[in-house]
């Protein structure tokens, strides 16, 4: 029983340990695709490829080796989903469209401050369907992960798959007779953060990105915006974005334009909306307060640990 209880008492520990640092701070190693440095941005980060039903090609990959020390890693290719705000996200199996792909050598031994090639085969089946299809290709620490009791630490990393099953190319803005459209719906301001609503109006994946402005007494600040996310066909996503600095109180102008990373026209929306630093001030003071102490409930679960531990050992006293 109280192996139990700490083993659960140590899970929300974890959970609310302070983030680490930043992975270009922290990480041993990466995964990537091998592309020269002339590629696109999107190349040189994701495997992306349009093709027909029963269509078979290669890619390469290289694992990365950050550390000053030989590193032995497990590659492997995984299924992959689109979380419900619009996150690409790696799964542990191969029972989707992972099981398209094919990795070898399923484990490499990379030098230090070096990298190894990792070849992808990619078969689609012949009866596959038209449309976006997503996996990905997972790095993790070849060995058992590490930790201890019931917290155990795995480290992975992966290159997104992405591909475009169609029969034949289609006019401008379609794939075969499937759409790419999305609609920017609405822009909001929630106090600390916009609110983005974008609408897929299509049959395939679409993610946006664009610029956001910010005005006012006359002055401007553009900056460009990453992708925000993944909206799934026919579905819609909510997307929150900070304000790229910080505001001063106040009432602002803001213009936010949106379109696909595969391309396409803007769309654009605006609002205005009023900044306050009271709101600011009251969230910096709960920041403070968390990290001045647990949150009341992991307190709680402590006590309430400790609680049944005492009965425990009374029991077995009394016994």
């Amino acid at each position: 029983m109280r192996r139990n209880l700490w083993g659960a008492l140590a899970v929300a520990l974890a959970l609310v340990a302070p983030p680490p640092a930043s992975a270009a701070e922290n990480a041993e190693f990466s995964l990537r695709p091998d592309r020269p440095a002339t590629a696109e941005a999107r190349d040189r980060s994701y495997v992306v490829r349009t093709v027909e039903p029963g269509a078979e090609f290669s890619d390469r990959l290289l694992a990365v080796n950050l550390t000053d020390k030989p590193i032995e890693l497990d590659v492997a290719p995984v299924d992959a989903t689109i979380t419900g705000d619009g996150q690409f996200a790696p799964g542990t199996a191969t029972q989707a469209d992972g099981r398209w792909l094919t990795v070898t050598p399923a484990r490499v031994r990379v030098p230090a401050r070096g990298t190894t090639p990792v070849s992808v085969r990619v078969k689609v089946p012949a009866d596959a369907a038209e449309g976006d299809h997503i996996a990905a290709v997972v790095a993790q620490k070849a060995g058992p992960p590490t930790g201890s009791g019931n917290v155990q630490l795995v480290q992975r990393v992966g290159v997104r798959v992405y591909l475009t099953v169609q029969s034949a190319a289609g006019e401008s803005g379609r794939t075969g007779g499937l759409a790419r459209t999305f609609e920017f719906k609405d822009l909001r301001w929630a106090g600390d953060a916009f609110e983005v609503d974008v609408q897929n109006t299509g049959d395939l994946l679409v993610e946006p990105l664009g610029t956001l402005t910010i005005s006012r007494g006359g002055l401007d600040g553009s900056t460009d915006l990453p992708v925000l996310g993944t909206v799934p066909p026919r579905e819609q996503r909510t997307f929150k974005v900070p304000p790229p600095k910080p505001l001063e109180p106040g009432t602002y102008d803001a213009r936010m334009k949106l379109r696909l990373v595969q391309g396409g026209a803007d769309q654009e929306r605006s609002l205005t909306f009023t900044f306050d630093g009271a709101l600011k001030a009251a969230d910096d003071a709960d920041d403070d307060k968390k990290r001045d102490g647990l949150p009341w409930w992991l307190i709680l679960l402590s006590m309430v640990a400790l609680a049944a531990v005492a009965v425990e050992a009374r029991r077995r006293m009394a016994a």
